[in-house]
Parts: C-alpha cells; sequence; structure tokens
C-alpha cells in the first residue's frame, strides 16, 4: 500500500527531503504509554510508515525494542543504514499496511503518524484491523489521520476509495493521493473494538510559506479483547 508521505520524509517540488530528527509528540507517546510493568527493553514499539527511521532510531537508542514498515524502498535502505551505524537493531520491512509482516499479540504500542492518510479509506479500515491483530492485550495505537479541516482536503480532485487526488500544489508533486477524515469516517475505521483513550483534533493556522490550516486527529485507543463466552 503505497503511503506517498512518511513519517521521515516530506515532500518539496521533485524531491524526497528526509528528516533525520524524531517527533517530540512520538517519543511523548512512547514514554507516556509504553508499560510500566515493562523494562524499556521487553517494550515493543512498531511504526506504520517509519521512513528513514528517525522516530524509530530515538527510541532505539533509549533502549526500546523497534519495527518499522515502510512503502518506500529507498527509505527502508537508507533507515537500515542508519540503525547500522548507530550499532541499533530495529525490524524493518519494506511492504504493503494491509498485510503488516508481524506476528500476532507481539508490540506494545502502534503508531501511525498520517502515514495511512495516503492510503483509500476501506483500505485502512484494512490497516487498523491489522494494527489490532500485531497488537498486545491492552496494546495501545496512536492513530493521526489528517483531518477534513485541513486547507488540502477540497484540493485536487476526488479520486477513488474517499482519498483526493490530482494534486497542482508545487510542494505535493509526487503525491498520488491522500484521504481527509471527518470524526464519524474515523470512528468506521476504527470500529468497535477499541477503547478511547484520548481523541483530538489539533490544528495550526499557518500563515508562511502557504497559507492554509493544517489540521490532523490525534486518537489514543486500546485494543479491547474479545470476552469469550
Amino acid at each position: 500500500m503505497q503511503a506517498p508521505e512518511t513519517d521521515g520524509d516530506k515532500i518539496e517540488g521533485q524531491q524526497q527531503v528526509h528528516n533525520h530528527w524524531p517527533y517530540d509528540s512520538f517519543l511523548s507517546f512512547v514514554f507516556r504509554h509504553r508499560p510500566s510493568e515493562k523494562t524499556r527493553a521487553r517494550t515493543r514499539i512498531m511504526e506504520i510508515g517509519c521512513g528513514v527511521g528517525s522516530n524509530l532510531w530515538q527510541a532505539a537508542s533509549e533502549g526500546v525494542s523497534v519495527a518499522g514498515i515502510d512503502a518506500n524502498e529507498d527509505a527502508i535502505k537508507e533507515a537500515k543504514k542508519r540503525f547500522h551505524d548507530g550499532g541499533l537493531h530495529g525490524d524493518l520491512h519494506v511492504g504493503d499496511y494491509r498485510h503488516l509482516p508481524f506476528g500476532t499479540n507481539t508490540f506494545d504500542l502502534v503508531i501511525d503518524h498520517a502515514a495511512i492518510s495516503g492510503c483509500g479509506k476501506s483500505a485502512a479500515r484494512q490497516i487498523v484491523a491489522e494494527v489490532r491483530r500485531v497488537l498486545t492485550t491492552d496494546g495501545k495505537f496512536l492513530f493521526c489521520p489528517y483531518s477534513d479541516r485541513h486547507s488540502l482536503a477540497k484540493a485536487g480532485q476526488s479520486g477513488p476509495d474517499g482519498q483526493r487526488t490530482a494534486f497542482k500544489e508545487p510542494h505535493l508533486v509526487g503525491v498520488d493521493q491522500l484521504a481527509f477524515y471527518t470524526f464519524a469516517e474515523v470512528e468506521r475505521v476504527l470500529g468497535s473494538d477499541w477503547m478511547v483513550l484520548s481523541w483530538e483534533r489539533l490544528e495550526v493556522i499557518q500563515q508562511f510559506p502557504r497559507p492554509g490550516i493544517l489540521a490532523n486527529w490525534w486518537i489514543v485507543v486500546q485494543k479491547l479483547c474479545a470476552v469469550s463466552g
């Protein structure tokens, strides 16, 4: 499942510019929500759309066990080199987010920082189901899709599977499609198998270089396990 812009990359003109610094919000989520009964080394986290591994590299340097997947082969190649050069271990894969190459009940935390927004909305439901599968009992998922209040939500053209496509904005050259979500659409993607711990919409009013609203959902949910009858 191709995601045009991942957590470690941003699109500017015709080139991808790699961000080699982690997001503060990523590390805040990891250290706030990791299981208190586990050591860092026994805590396992996975990032969807890990890009060049900036977030995971930082977490690994703090002693956390990390894994990631990205659709961009070059990004994963660079991520593996960074981990090797830093003497760190990361279980990094190129692949389709709908079919995560990880075992059931593996991770304590899973993070998506808008990578799923590069996929269609029916595909997003498949990806979220896979996230639930790979999470441990009571595992937590940070889900950050783009909100429909984002300025780009009405840009381009209406595309397949609830996406926007054919963007004319110069900074989106090379981005094939993006999905933007209403509150109700996020509810449908998540389904009923989660306990909501927090749900926020974060908006930034940008004046320069491109005036507009940057809007994401910031949702933390916890896996609910089926109760046998």
